[in-house]
């Protein structure tokens, strides 16, 4: 009796096991739990692999930040901890933008609103201590063995300082427009000047110490200008070589009875003379002395009021920047002895 009740229970059991055999497609159950180690195993894998992959990325870049003093008591308060809603501080921040005056792509590149003085503080304040702190964590992050967790809190602050650099960018659009308005023509494009002038923004964001009392339209617009203006120079003595060298092959079919060997190089060393004494001027006075005097590509001698506003001073500013460059040039000349040069 007992073993007639024990083998109709094995037979029970033997059944219990080929259905959940059945269910699992037939396959042992040690088999199962095989696979699915295997496939957490591989998961593990992959996650380490990416993992490193993004730790080699974060030592990999250049985590740049105006240091101030005032980050330490911003640690010590325990503001890192805090949730930087980027999307939140950038709403905070608009204000009336105003009528723009400009064409309608214009209008869409410049849309974005001005700053005030204070907004502005404290943008420049957020981005800084962001990557500040993101630069902390770097500092104790392992490279061998890298913590998720940390490597996460890296890149979340990365991305919100990137989106306040971005903002503050867009909010300054404008003002690299209406700098490089003034310098385009017919050999300096408008498009092309914009992007060096907006690749000159991108720099001037990262360098600007916003601690130091002045607002940063006015760093920028130097930097711009001076970007700018610098171009312009490269793009005219491209110009220029290129009109000397063919100058070069019409000169040959020239009769050479016009122009002696003797007056070539006295014009080869005046002009070398020439542009050593303009090379002691500063960039302002080399810009207006060459502009008036023909001397650049700008077009038609300028008047004092344009060159005014392509420099951002007044008609008068440029025209005493003009007599002092003058004077200058005057009191060069013994030193370069230009009078010494000829025939001509």
């Amino acid at each position: 009796m007992f073993s007639e009740l024990q083998r109709v229970r094995q037979c029970g059991f033997n059944r219990v096991q080929e259905s959940a055999q059945s269910c699992l497609g037939h396959r042992p159950m040690a088999t199962t739990l095989t696979t699915r180690r295997s496939s957490q195993h591989e998961t593990r894998n992959r996650d380490r692999v990416l993992l490193k992959l993004r730790t080699h990325k974060i030592f990999s870049q250049e985590i740049g930040f105006i240091p101030n003093v005032a980050f330490r008591e911003m640690d010590a308060d325990g503001y890192w901890k805090r949730e930087l809603d980027t999307d939140v501080i950038i709403a905070s921040h608009r204000v009336s933008s105003g009528r723009l005056t400009m064409p309608a792509d214009l209008q869409q590149l410049c849309s974005t609103p001005l700053l005030s003085n204070d907004q502005e503080r404290d943008l420049f304040c957020r981005l800084n201590y962001l990557k500040y702190r993101a630069n902390v964590l770097r500092s104790t992050l392992n490279s061998d063995r890298p913590s998720a967790k940390k490597v996460e809190q890296i890149e979340a602050l990365l991305e919100r300082a990137n989106t306040l650099r971005n903002w503050i960018v867009k909010a300054n659009t404008r003002l690299v427009v209406s700098i490089v308005r003034h310098f385009a023509d017919d050999k300096n494009p408008f498009d092309e000047l914009l992007s060096e002038g907006i690749e000159c923004l991108l720099k001037a964001v990262e360098k600007f110490d916003y601690d130091r009392g002045y607002r940063f339209s006015t760093y920028a617009t130097m930097a711009i200008r001076r970007e700018v203006f610098r171009l312009i120079q490269r793009t005219h003595r491209d110009h220029k070589r290129f009109t000397t060298g063919t100058s070069a092959v019409l000169d040959e079919q020239i009769d050479t009875h016009l122009l002696t060997g003797r007056t070539e190089a006295a014009l080869t060393t005046l002009n070398h003379r020439i542009a050593g004494m303009l090379d002691r001027l500063d960039e302002r006075e080399q810009f207006i002395v060459k502009a008036r005097y023909g001397l650049t590509d700008i077009g038609n001698k300028p008047t004092f009021s344009r060159l005014g506003n392509v420099l951002g001073i007044s008609k008068e500013r440029v025209r005493q920047l003009e007599m002092r460059a003058m004077s200058k040039l005057r009191d060069l000349t013994r030193e370069f002895r230009l009078a010494s040069v000829g025939p001509f």
